[in-house]
């Protein structure tokens, strides 16, 4: 019976060449340099853009640099790719500005706000509360949850609450017109 031979994954990458997308292929041989020497030219030929690069992220010590041409191992070990999972699944979904001005007329209008979602020009957005006939509240999301008090279009008075939260900052708008009622009687 004949020796079975190790599975390889190698990474290569074209020498001198920073913007090459590196070559990255699991074969089996002897070792890396049998893999990359009998692969390389069969499978994958000189002229060819090779596959998809992967970051391995493997340690500097792990490192091979054997020349071939212009083609170089930038990486080997031992097995097959496993991809490394990322970490775009477990970021929050991002909102545009009138998205997330959106979700705050809704959160306030859910705590009895007179409040809608206005384009305040240039592609910005507010949510506006009506608080009579010639005052009005505007909060804004960036950078975080920002308010302005305005009469008749200048503005009075201006705070954030320094938060993202859209429910922490709806509470606050509550209570900032509870105690703007209290201070205007």
């Amino acid at each position: 019976m004949g020796e079975t031979r190790k599975s390889w994954t190698i990474v290569v990458i074209k020498h001198h060449d920073p913007d090459f997308e590196p070559i990255v292929w699991t074969d089996q041989g002897d070792s890396p340099m049998d893999v990359f020497e009998w692969s390389l030219p069969k499978h994958y030929g000189w002229d060819d853009g090779g596959l998809p690069g992967v970051d391995t992220g493997l340690p500097h010590d792990l490192m091979l640099t054997e020349l071939y041409g212009e083609y170089m191992i930038a990486a080997a070990f031992e097995g097959a790719l496993t991809p490394v999972p990322t970490d775009e699944e477990e970021q929050p979904e991002e909102y545009s500005e009138h998205d997330e001005c959106e979700r705050m007329a809704k959160e306030l209008v859910g705590l009895g706000l007179n409040a809608e979602n206005v384009s305040t020009g240039g592609g910005c957005w507010a949510v506006h509360i009506k608080l009579t006939d010639k005052d009005a509240l505007y909060v804004t999301a960036w950078p975080d949850w920002a308010w302005s008090l305005e009469r008749e279009g200048e503005q009075l008075l201006a705070g954030h609450w320094g938060t993202s939260d859209i429910k922490r900052a709806a509470k606050g708008a509550k209570r900032l017109i509870k105690g703007l009622g209290e201070i205007v009687a």
